[in-house]
């Protein structure tokens, strides 16, 4: 189980990889994706049911659980954490050289 930080607004993908002895491997049929909490996270997952896109709505956390059927039923979890929405503006300045004729 990891911990993805991101803000309110911010999406972020996850994505299924399902391996056997290190190997990639096969499912039976899609997986299902489920948020603990659905006040904190909208999850919009793909048609395959390979990979998810997880968008904070507010601040907290909530669990993503990703379910399949390989050789057994299979589980993975992460906890999303959303913070506020931050801002855009810079904190610092860099300098780009492009060369003209």
């Amino acid at each position: 189980m990891a911990d993805i930080d991101i803000s309110v607004g911010q999406k972020v993908t996850l994505s299924v990889v399902p391996t056997t002895s290190n190997l990639d491997a096969e499912l039976v049929g899609p997986p299902k994706w489920t948020a603990a909490d659905t006040s904190i996270i909208y999850l919009a997952p793909s048609d395959d049911g390979r990979s998810c896109v997880v968008t904070g709505k507010s601040i907290g956390s909530s669990d993503v659980t990703v379910s399949a059927t390989g050789a057994s039923t299979l589980t993975a979890t992460d906890t999303i954490i959303v913070t506020a929405a931050t801002s855009n503006l810079a904190t610092a300045l860099d300098l780009s050289a492009e060369q003209i004729d």
